[in-house]
C-alpha cells in the first residue's frame, strides 16, 4: 500500500513538472509588448520546474531557502530567456555548462542541493554577462564573440567531462595543477594509456556544436525588448548572481589553483624571513657527503626486497641483511602527487604541525645555514606551466645540475636515471655537502624511462609489466649510485624514499580524486658508511629498532636533518624524528592526503 502511495506521489510530481514545462513554453508565445507578463510567467514556471526537480531528487518538500542563490538563479534565468533572444540557441551550451555538476553524482561524491543551485545561478549569471556584453552590430564580429564567449563559459565543463572520461572522477585543484605542470610528452603518454572511445568522440562533437550554436546565436536582433531596458535589467541581477555563486563545485578546482599558486608565491617571497629563523640552529655535523635520493611513483609492494614475488629489485634484495643498510617496511606518502608531497617532504611543514608552508624553512635553507655546500641533481624537467615549490627549493642550492634539458616541452629524456651518478663522480669534495637527487623513476609513460634492454618482464598484463621494468631498472640505478658513493672517502649517509606510490594493479596510477591506499605505498631505506656507523651508535640503534614503525614522507625534513646532525631548536619536533628516543610511532596518528585520510596498512 505504501509503495503504491509513493508511486502515485511520484507520478503527480512528474505530471506537475510537465505542466509547468508546458506553461514555460506557452510563455514565449506572448507578444513582446506583454513583456512583464511574459517575464512573470517564465519566472514562475522556471521556479516551479526547479522546485519540482528538487523535490523529486532530494525528497525534501520544504527545502532550506536561506540560500539566496536559489531564488536568484530562477530570476536570472527568467530574465535571461526573456530579454536575450540568443538564449534559446545558447540553451544547449547552458545545459552543458551546468551538466558538469552531474559528474559529482556519477563519481559518487557528496553533492548537496545547495551546490546544484550555486552552479545553476553561476551558469545563468555567466550567460547573462555574455548577453550584456554582446555587440549589437557587425555579424562577423558577433559570430566570433559568441564562439569565444561560449567556449570560455563552457571550458570548466569541457575539462571536467574530459577528465571524467579519462579517470572516472571529478577534477580537483591538485589534479588540474598537476596537469598544468605536466609536459607535452608525458601528456601524450598518459592519453595513449587511457584513451577511450568517448574521449575520442567528445571534443569534435563539442566543437561542432559550439560552432553551429555560435552561428545561430549571432543572427537577428540580440534582445527581445528595447536594448537599454534589457541591459539595465541584466545589469541589476547578473553581478549579484556571479558574486553569490562564484564558489561552486564546478569553479572550485580553478579557484583552488589560484590558492595553490598564492601559497607557492608566498613560499618564495618569505625566503629571507625563514632564513632569519635559522640563526640559532645547532649543528654537530661530521664532515662528509650526505645524500638524499628521491624516487618517482615507486610502489614498495612491487619491489621484491619488500616481498613482491617478481624479482624487480635483485640488488636491493641482496642488501637486505647488509649491516650498512636499513629497510623500513611501513612507509607511506603524505600525498599522492609529486609537487604537494615534496612541498612537505623538503620543508619543515608536515601534516602534524600547524605551520604554514610560507613560514617553513626548506631542507636546503637549513643545510646552508649549518655550513653545508648544497647540490641539486635532477632528471626531471625544470620548468612547466608554473614554477613549482620543488623548483623554488632547488633554486636555493649552491649547485644545480638539470640533466633533462627539454624544459617542459616533452617527456623524452636526454639521459636515463643512471647517468645522475656521474655528477657525483665528478663532484669536488667539500667539508660538508648535502646532495639531493631527483629521479624520473617510474613516472608515466613507463616505457619511456628505461632502456630497451630492461624490458625483461612479460605476462598477460603489459601495463604492469612496463611498470615493473621501471622498478627493475631503478634497482640498477641505485646500485650504480651506491657504488659511486662508497668509492668516495667522504661518503656518510644515503636516504632514499619515493614521492608517492602507484596503484598499478588497478591501473589507476596516482590520482587523489580516485584515491586508493596503494597510491601511498612507498619504499624507505638508508645506507651508511663504516665511519658513520661507528660514530653514531645511538642513532643507528634507534633506527634499527624502528624498521617496522610507521612513517610518512612529510617527515623527511626531520629525518635528514637528524642524520646530518642539525637541530633547529625553534622547530624541532622529536615526536616526528624517527631517529629520536621520543619518536611517536602510534599507527593511528599517521595520515595522508594532507591529513584528510587515515593510513591503510600495507
Amino acid at each position: 500500500m505504501k509503495a503504491n502511495h509513493t508511486s502515485a506521489f511520484s507520478q503527480r510530481k512528474g505530471l506537475s513538472i510537465y505542466m509547468y514545462i508546458l506553461l514555460y513554453q506557452r510563455s514565449f508565445t506572448l507578444p513582446s509588448s506583454r513583456f512583464f507578463l511574459r517575464a512573470t510567467l517564465i519566472g514562475l514556471s522556471l521556479f516551479a520546474i526547479i522546485y519540482g526537480l528538487h523535490v523529486a531528487v532530494t525528497g525534501e518538500i520544504f527545502p532550506s531557502w536561506d540560500d539566496t542563490t536559489v531564488t536568484l538563479s530562477c530570476v536570472t534565468l527568467a530574465l535571461l530567456f526573456t530579454v536575450y533572444r540568443a538564449a534559446l540557441w545558447q540553451l544547449p551550451l547552458f545545459l552543458f555548462a551546468l551538466s558538469a555538476v552531474g559528474i559529482r553524482f556519477l563519481a559518487d561524491l557528496i553533492t548537496p542541493a545547495r551546490a546544484f543551485y550555486h552552479c545553476l545561478a553561476f551558469s545563468a549569471a555567466s550567460w547573462g554577462l555574455l548577453a550584456y556584453l554582446s555587440p549589437s552590430s557587425h555579424t562577423a564580429w558577433r559570430k566570433t564573440y559568441y564562439l569565444l564567449g561560449g567556449f570560455l563559459i563552457t571550458l570548466p565543463a569541457l575539462v571536467a567531462w574530459s577528465y571524467y572520461f579519462l579517470t572516472g572522477s571529478f577534477p580537483q585543484a591538485e589534479t588540474l595543477l598537476a596537469i598544468m605542470q605536466t609536459n607535452a610528452g608525458e601528456a601524450r603518454g598518459y592519453l595513449a594509456t587511457h584513451i577511450s572511445l568517448p574521449l575520442l568522440l567528445f571534443p569534435p562533437l563539442y566543437l561542432t556544436a559550439l560552432y553551429l550554436i555560435s552561428q545561430k546565436s549571432s543572427q537577428g536582433a540580440t534582445f527581445t525588448c528595447p536594448p537599454r531596458f534589457a541591459r539595465l535589467t541584466l545589469l541589476a541581477v547578473v553581478p549579484a548572481g556571479l558574486i553569490l555563486s562564484a564558489h561552486n563545485p564546478v569553479t572550485a578546482p580553478w579557484i583552488g589553483i589560484q590558492d595553490y599558486r598564492k601559497a607557492y608565491a608566498d613560499f618564495a617571497e618569505q625566503s629571507k624571513q625563514r632564513t632569519h629563523r635559522l640563526t640559532n640552529l645547532e649543528a654537530a655535523s661530521a664532515p662528509g657527503l650526505y645524500v638524499l635520493a628521491i624516487g618517482e611513483s615507486e610502489n614498495s609492494e612491487h619491489m621484491s626486497v619488500y616481498g613482491y614475488p617478481r624479482p624487480t629489485t635483485p640488488w636491493l634484495s641482496s642488501r637486505r641483511n647488509d649491516p650498512h643498510f636499513l629497510f623500513f617496511d611501513d612507509a607511506y606518502s603524505c600525498y599522492v602527487q609529486t609537487v604537494p608531497a615534496l612541498s612537505y617532504a623538503l620543508t619543515a611543514k608536515n601534516q602534524y604541525n600547524d605551520m604554514s608552508l610560507a613560514d617553513a624553512p626548506s631542507l636546503i635553507e637549513a643545510a646552508k645555514a649549518a655550513g653545508f655546500h648544497t647540490v641539486w641533481i635532477s632528471n626531471q624537467v625544470r620548468f612547466s606551466a608554473w614554477d613549482t615549490p620543488t623548483t623554488i627549493i632547488a633554486s636555493e642550492a649552491d649547485e644545480q645540475h638539470w640533466r633533462n634539458s627539454h624544459l617542459g616541452t616533452t617527456a623524452d629524456l636526454d639521459v636515463y636515471d643512471d647517468a645522475l651518478a656521474e655528477e657525483l663522480t665528478n663532484m669536488k669534495s667539500s667539508e660538508k655537502t648535502l646532495v639531493i637527487l631527483h629521479y624520473m623513476g617510474s613516472h608515466m609513460p613507463y616505457a619511456y624511462h628505461h632502456p630497451k634492454s630492461y624490458e625483461k618482464i612479460h605476462s598477460d598484463d603489459p601495463y604492469r609489466d612496463q611498470y615493473d621494468d621501471t622498478i627493475l631498472f631503478h634497482d640498477y640505478v641505485m646500485e650504480k649510485l651506491y657504488e659511486t658513493l662508497v668509492a668516495r672517502p667522504d661518503f656518510q649517509t644515503l636516504l632514499y624514499f619515493s614521492d608517492h606510490g602507484e596503484a598499478i594493479d588497478l591501473h589507476l596510477d596516482h590520482n587523489p580524486t580516485i584515491y586508493v591506499p596503494e597510491m601511498t605505498y612507498i619504499p624507505l631505506y638508508m645506507a651508511f658508511s663504516d665511519t658513520y656507523l661507528s660514530s653514531h651508535p645511538k642513532l643507528i640503534g634507534n633506527l634499527a629498532a624502528r624498521q617496522k614503525s610507521r612513517w610518512t614522507n612529510d617527515l623527511v625534513f626531520d629525518t635528514q636533518l637528524a642524520l646530518m646532525g642539525i637541530r633547529l631548536p625553534d622547530l624541532y619536533e622529536p615526536e616526528n624524528d624517527i631517529t629520536s628516543d621520543h619518536y611517536d610511532d602510534t599507527p593511528d596518528r599517521f595520515k595522508t592526503l594532507f591529513g584528510t585520510r587515515a593510513i591503510t596498512a600495507k
